[in-house]
């Protein structure tokens, strides 16, 4: 796919979901923002591996560290409530 076409339904979808509120913390009621319960759902029940998320979303590793601990917590019990 072609950069600019990319940057082009990026830039949209982030506009999208700013002008929703997607990316408030108490969208949908949820009680934690889109991209941790995005995080979550990409984990899994079974858990995933740090480098294989990073890889399979795109991410660098400065941008997913803070999310996988919040996930680490979730997994643990302390703070699953919110995505489901």
């Amino acid at each position: 796919m072609e950069p600019n076409l990319v940057r082009q339904v990026r830039s949209f979808n982030r506009a999208v979901t700013q002008q929703v509120g997607a990316l408030n913390d108490q969208f949908l009621g949820r009680g934690r923002p889109l991209g941790e319960c995005r995080l979550l759902y990409e984990i899994g029940h079974e858990g995933a591996e740090i480098r294989r998320l990073r890889s399979r979303l795109e991410l660098d590793s400065g941008y997913l560290s803070p999310p996988a601990a919040i996930a680490g917590e979730a997994g643990s019990g302390r703070g699953s409530a919110g995505c489901g």
